[in-house]
């Protein structure tokens, strides 16, 4: 991704929720990173087969950082990461769910919570009832399913 975008001109911050189109995670690809994933993360490259593929996300509940600015529209970034993650407590745990009990705060929804408090409550078009409570409901304001 090359562009820059105004944190000033930001007026709403969503995590918009994708659930699996597909059945389970597949254990031969899951974790695999084919070279690819975030700078900041933690995780090393790991070069094998199958490459990346866009249909790993069919297979995973897909959280998508959605960003509006005024002029320029929505961007939505989705995290390497976060399928990497998603994949990871599949094959541990089975299939995965987020329930509004026990919300995984991921990639997404980190940098989501990050934008709207560097904006604050009063920038933001859009409504925030638990804004600064640190908490689940805060992380269920900011989501679209």
């Amino acid at each position: 991704v090359v562009g820059h975008l105004l944190l000033s001109s930001v007026d709403v911050v969503k995590v918009e929720r994708h659930k699996p189109k597909k059945g389970h995670v597949d254990p031969g690809v899951a974790g695999q990173t084919s070279g690819f994933e975030e700078y900041w993360s933690p995780h090393e490259s790991v070069q094998r087969s199958p490459s990346l593929s866009s249909q790993r996300w069919h297979h995973v509940e897909e959280d998508q950082f959605k960003v509006h600015s005024q002029g320029q529209g929505f961007l939505h970034l989705r995290f390497f990461s976060d399928l990497l993650d998603y994949e990871s407590r599949a094959l541990n745990e089975g299939a995965v769910v987020s329930k509004h009990v026990n919300l995984h705060k991921n990639n997404a929804l980190l940098w989501c919570q990050t934008v709207v408090r560097l904006r604050g409550k009063s920038q933001l078009k859009q409504p925030l009832p638990h804004f600064g409570d640190n908490g689940t409901d805060e992380l269920i304001d900011y989501l679209e399913v």
